[in-house]
């Protein structure tokens, strides 16, 4: 939006603490304490959750929307008592401060504070923001439609654009406030927006013997203004790691990984071949300027890992076995992402499927049919039947 917008007012929009009678429901436990609430909005249906965290200073709120009416927008509003704040939203690997009272796109977070304190609010999908007269408001879902569009593009007379109404779909939004004494910097925001984006995983083990110490990370890297972005294989064998300056300040980064560190490369975003590195004791060390980008390529030691069809040599988790049949359509990176996640290729002559052994999924008169949601490269899989011809190397 272009337009400055005011703060709304009572009578010229419908908020919902005007909707309801009835009090919300509490509760409480040693991992989080939260309020929710749900009731009629309008002509639909509103709920929210109000949740806690031992130990975080993060409040999230996930809130349900259930939109019955065209041309409306739904918005989260947050009053504070800060006067003659600063706005400042995260972009693409920086900040920038953003005049008031106009909405602008922030990719995770939008801070407003006046250098003494502060509030930051995150967002996950949602990036319309602004700060008008201390309040800070978020864009939650537009109920709208194509009203003046030129015809071409893939848009013809006579098509329609009614599903951006939204009606009568239940809509979750998840965002968070973050209050904080000093600046954005001072807070580092910057790492609250995405760890709230990036929420940690966590899977229930049982107890099982093992070789990795009870505490381990893979890569250590201070000051915390600086954030990696990126860690993954490189076409050559090799791991690319990027990482970026999160505050804005001209930095000094100390690197440290737990791995044999060969050598180190700084190279560009294209990652064609840079300047060496020097590297000591696994460790390596750099200088960054206020929201530089750099891209490291780091040559590790080659590790030996055992498989239960047999070893797999790796580099940093990725495999690279140089025998591994060829398949029309699949690269070796793709490949290396079956076999990193535990799929090992099996050799010419077996019959059964390695993740799946009670099914037969290799040759079939002749050629090999297998279904591709075995074939998960990335994000992408398909659930069809498939019929590929057998590679040089045999059966795949």
């Amino acid at each position: 939006m272009t337009g400055r917008q005011p703060v709304p007012q009572p009578g010229q929009a419908i908020f919902s603490g005007d909707c309801t009678a009835e009090f919300g429901a509490g509760a409480a436990g040693p991992v989080f304490s939260e309020f929710s609430a749900a009731h009629p909005f309008g002509n639909g249906a509103f709920g929210t959750r109000v949740r806690l965290y031992a130990g975080l200073r993060r409040i999230d709120i996930r809130t349900q929307l259930v939109n019955n009416e065209k041309f409306v927008r739904y918005q989260a509003l947050f009053p504070t008592l800060i006067q003659g704040g600063r706005t400042v939203h995260e972009i693409p690997f920086g900040a920038v401060e953003r005049p008031a009272a106009v909405e602008f796109p922030a990719q995770h977070w939008a801070d407003y504070g006046d250098g003494k304190q502060g509030v930051a609010v995150l967002n996950r999908g949602l990036p319309g923001n602004l700060t008008t007269d201390g309040t800070m408001m978020l864009s939650l879902a537009r109920a709208t439609a194509i009203v003046a569009y030129g015809f071409g593009g893939g848009y013809e007379p006579g098509m329609s654009s009614d599903s951006g109404f939204e009606l009568g779909r239940q809509l979750t939004f998840d965002y968070a406030l973050v209050p904080h004494a000093g600046d954005w910097r001072q807070a580092g925001v910057y790492r609250d927006g995405m760890e709230f984006n990036h929420p940690l995983l966590a899977r229930t083990a049982g107890t099982h013997s093992g070789e990795l110490p009870k505490r381990w990370g893979l890569l250590d890297i201070t000051p915390q203004n600086v954030v990696v972005s990126a860690l993954k294989p490189g076409a050559d064998g090799t791991a690319v790691l990027r990482v970026y300056e999160a505050a804005g300040q001209p930095t000094a980064a100390k690197l440290r990984l737990s791995a044999t560190v060969e050598a180190a490369e700084e190279v560009n975003l294209l990652e064609d071949p840079g300047n060496n590195l020097a590297v000591v004791d696994n460790g390596l060390q750099f200088d960054l300027r206020a929201f530089e980008i750099k891209t490291i390529k780091l040559r590790l030691k080659h590790l030996a890992r055992t498989h239960p069809r047999g070893p797999v040599s790796s580099r940093l988790g990725f495999a690279s076995r140089r025998d591994a049949p060829t398949w029309p359509g699949l690269s070796e990176t793709g490949i290396r992402v079956l076999e990193r996640r535990g799929h090992v290729i099996p050799r010419a002559g077996e019959t059964s499927c390695p993740w799946n052994p009670s099914r037969d999924c290799w040759p079939v008169a002749g050629r090999a049919a297998m279904p591709w949601a075995t074939l998960r490269v990335g994000t992408w899989s398909r659930s069809r039947e498939c019929s590929m011809p057998p590679s040089r190397h045999g059966p795949p």
